[in-house]
């Protein structure tokens, strides 16, 4: 099982790099959101932990997980379903019930990994 170098939750919220960091395992991570240089993950418990990395560093070090958005990388067990919304843009529906945008580059691939016959 892989885990994940992440930042310790404080009582105010959450709290960049510290000297002390903790280890989360990669199978309790629902999604990661980019923001910059900074990367907030979401676990099945619903706690956020903010990271002080990217996306991109992120993504090679959980390589299970699916870059649906260049600011979305979602674990593909969470993934309840697609939803399609108004003005062609698609959406992927977590078991959480967050739905997470999926660009139009990366749309095809998420559509073949999820389902052949299904159609974001």
């Amino acid at each position: 099982m892989r885990a994940l170098i992440y930042t310790r939750e404080t009582d105010q919220g959450v709290s960049p790099a510290t000297p002390d960091p903790s280890a989360i395992a990669a199978d309790l991570i629902v999604r990661i959101e980019g923001r910059s240089n900074y990367a907030i993950v979401h676990t099945k418990d619903g706690k956020a932990h903010l990271i002080a990395k990217g996306l991109c560093a992120l993504a090679k070090q959980l390589p299970t997980f699916w870059r649906v958005h260049k600011s979305h990388l979602i674990n593909p067990h969470y993934v309840a379903g697609s939803v399609s919304s108004v003005r062609a843009k698609a959406l992927l529906r977590l078991t959480t019930g967050f739905s997470v945008p999926v660009s139009r580059r990366q749309r095809a691939a998420i559509c073949a990994r999820l389902n052949p016959l299904s159609f974001l």
